[in-house]
């Protein structure tokens, strides 16, 4: 008996000694691109900035080398490099691999390094009308079409604020593309995680091309007639007034299984080139509403669909089958709302986080990822007790505004020692 008991004790010591601390959860930072230009042109900016990072506490960052421009900022055999695009000065090749450089200098400091990828967006137009999608024909023929009170447009001509160039991931080349780019980025680099972010429709115009037409029907096995106003139709110029159709929640169905199936092969793919490396996807937190873009970010298995299903006029008896939280290492949840605490307030981070937690039931990793939104101190502070860690987005916050830096350190300290408190009483 004396022997079981020992061995009982021993087997718990080991078992606390190796689950995961407080202090050992992830604290992360994205450091983006924006197109423009390489923000990160040599080492020695590299060193500086992870520096920085480090000073501030955190452990973890978030490297974009696709952004929604669509250029990368590696040597791509299947996507334009960033030098090629308009704004670039010189659009000359250098030598010098700013995801390798990441890569290696992140892990001297200790730090998980994940590579970024804005997936199927190709092109915005703010950025002098650039991107693969306006200047490579392969790219522009597989952009989606948007359905509007004016009737059907290709998304490239869209000038309206925060519409990207996304293609349509209804198409089979699109699907088989950014499978080729994920593979491609993993194989090479073998990041400690791979982020696929706009993994997903620009919002619920579209895709409205006779492509998704067809593989609609084929999903629902049957001619659709009127399309697309058997979808939905505006009873104004309000292009956010709509009223549905026949087919709406079927339709919306369809999108986010579209969505769930492209991350489902993606997630594949990582794990083929690169065992090891997390799956990661961020979303917005606010689910009812991004179901304009396709995604359902929930999982197979939650019951909480179920128990607000009416409350929605886009879910389906097998909406929870659209979900991709079971395809993840990792769930990121967008929080950016303007207050942390309130449970009962759907404009705080609290609430995002109880139904978060709800709809991911606990089948990946799931962290809690906050802006400028609301007081940084309260924001981590609830993150890191509530979620597997925190990841703010962006460093550009302290771009532009430098005390930052010190509000940041100070933020993820605060929430370390709230962590122990809660822990030790101390």
């Amino acid at each position: 008996m004396k022997r079981l008991i020992l061995l009982t004790l021993t087997l718990m010591t080991v078992l606390v000694a190796c689950a995961p601390r407080p202090e050992d959860k992830l604290i992360e930072i994205h450091l983006p691109n924006d197109g423009n230009l390489c923000r990160y042109p040599d080492l020695a900016t590299v060193q500086a900035t992870l520096d920085s990072v480090v000073s501030m506490g955190f452990n973890a960052i978030v490297v974009d080398i696709k952004p929604p421009v669509g250029y990368t900022y590696y040597e791509s055999d299947l996507i334009p490099n960033v030098r090629h695009a308009k704004t670039y000065p010189n659009h000359e090749k250098t030598d010098f691999d700013m995801a390798a450089a990441f890569l290696e200098e992140g892990r001297k400091r200790h730090l998980k390094v994940t590579l970024s990828s804005a997936m199927l967006s190709m092109g915005a137009w703010p950025l002098e009308v650039d991107g693969p999608a306006y200047t490579v024909p392969e790219f522009g023929a597989m952009t989606c079409v948007e359905y509007l009170p004016g009737g059907l447009r290709d998304i490239k001509d869209s000038r309206e604020h925060g519409i990207f160039a996304f293609l349509n991931p209804a198409l089979p080349e699109v699907r088989e593309l950014m499978v080729a780019h994920v593979k491609e980025v993993c194989g090479k680099y073998h990041p400690d995680g791979f982020m696929m972010d706009y993994c997903r429709f620009n919002n619920y115009h579209s895709d409205f091309s006779e492509a998704s037409r067809q593989a609609f029907e084929a999903y629902i096995g049957e001619p659709v007639e009127d399309f697309p106003a058997c979808i939905y139709t505006y009873p104004g110029d309000n292009e956010w007034e709509i009223v549905p159709g026949k087919y709406y929640r079927r339709w919306m169905e369809w999108r986010a299984t579209l969505i769930r199936d492209l991350i489902a092969d993606c997630a594949k793919a990582v794990k083929e080139v690169s065992p090891k490396t997390d799956v990661v996807v961020w979303t917005a937190s606010w689910w009812p509403w991004i179901q304009g873009n396709g995604q359902n970010w929930g999982s197979t298995t939650t019951s909480w669909i179920a128990e607000h299903r009416d409350e929605f006029d886009f879910t389906t008896p097998d909406y929870e089958k659209t979900g991709f939280a079971d395809l993840l290492d990792i769930y990121e949840l967008g929080a950016y709302l303007p207050m942390a605490y309130g449970k009962d307030d759907p404009d705080s981070m609290e609430y995002a986080v109880i139904r978060g937690k709800a709809l991911n039931n606990g089948v990946c990793t799931f962290v809690g990822s906050v802006g400028t939104e609301a007081n940084l101190s309260e924001a981590f502070e609830l993150m890191y007790r509530e979620t597997a860690g925190i990841s703010f987005f962006a460093l550009d916050a302290c771009f532009k505004d430098p005390s930052l830096y010190g509000v940041l350190r100070d933020a993820v300290a605060n929430a370390k020692a709230a962590a122990r408190q809660d822990r030790t009483g101390k």
